[in-house]
């Protein structure tokens, strides 16, 4: 008995170290218990490996993104420069209208660039939203401040779980496409319920059409119905996988020429 409750204690020690991502050396000898011991030791040392390489990996992953946005934003900023010279220039008037065309994509092949790299850190885990306990209020508040012309219910002060930074750009990108999308009158309100908060952002504008609800947060999807609208299909990508990585989720309900809401679901303490 004092053989397995020495072995028991080594089983829980090495646990102990791995979860604390400490080393796990140990000793054996040659009896059967000693063998399942060195087994187990075996299992958690190439978890620990294989946790490292995913680590090695990701840091790997995350300099080659910054390296390409760097390298990418470089030529970006001097055709910019270029081009604003050559209009400064310039006093031929379909030049300077190709130049402004110029300048036009060249900012957005740089707001491409940036979500891009954005989606790409979320995806691999390189950036997470930490939630903390706090009130949505802060959340609202915080959206109060950036849309001054939007209606926000900040009465309620129920305590989430939630990330104030990621959980603002999620919203914000929601909003950002209720404006794009015709809406003119938009407002956010929340109603809690047992596990879940629920935050509502509502517009009047076009409407999403039922069969294309499934498909809006697919990456890059854009409708046939907006092409004549200036936008990339990324934002509500971004915005879900925000959300899901703090446990929630996001719904949708949407009726042709009246209007979409968009419910944000997110976890109550």
């Amino acid at each position: 008995m004092f053989k397995v409750n020495k072995i028991l204690n080594k089983l829980n020690n090495m646990l102990d170290r791995a979860i604390s991502s400490e080393d796990i050396e140990t000793t054996f000898d040659e009896s059967k218990l000693s063998k399942i011991e060195n087994k187990f030791y075996n299992y958690l040392k190439s978890k620990q490996i294989k946790e490292q390489k995913i680590f090695d990996d990701k840091q790997q992953l995350d300099a080659l993104i910054s390296d390409i946005s760097h390298q990418t934003k470089t030529p970006l900023s001097n055709i910019s420069l270029y081009s604003g010279l050559m209009l400064e220039c310039s006093s031929n008037q379909e030049l300077e209208q190709y130049t402004n065309l110029l300048i036009k994509q060249s900012e957005r092949l740089e707001f491409l660039v940036n979500f891009l790299v954005k989606m790409s850190r979320i995806e691999n885990g390189i950036i997470q939203p930490k939630p903390i306990a706090q009130s949505v209020n802060l959340l609202l508040q915080h959206l109060k401040q950036s849309f001054s012309d939007i209606n926000v219910d900040d009465s309620s002060d129920v305590i989430l779980y939630y990330d104030l930074k990621w959980t603002s750009e999620a919203i914000v990108n929601i909003i950002d496409n209720a404006i794009k999308y015709g809406g003119k009158q938009i407002s956010i309100t929340c109603v809690p319920y047992t596990m879940f908060c629920k935050i509502d952002i509502t517009d009047d504008g076009i409407g999403i059409a039922e069969s294309e609800i499934p498909k809006i947060f697919q990456r890059f999807y854009r409708s046939e119905h907006t092409n004549n609208i200036e936008g990339l299909g990324i934002g509500l990508y971004i915005s879900r996988e925000i959300i899901a990585q703090q446990n929630g989720y996001i719904k949708v309900t949407s009726k042709l020429g009246i209007g979409s809401t968009f419910s944000v679901f997110l976890k109550i303490r």
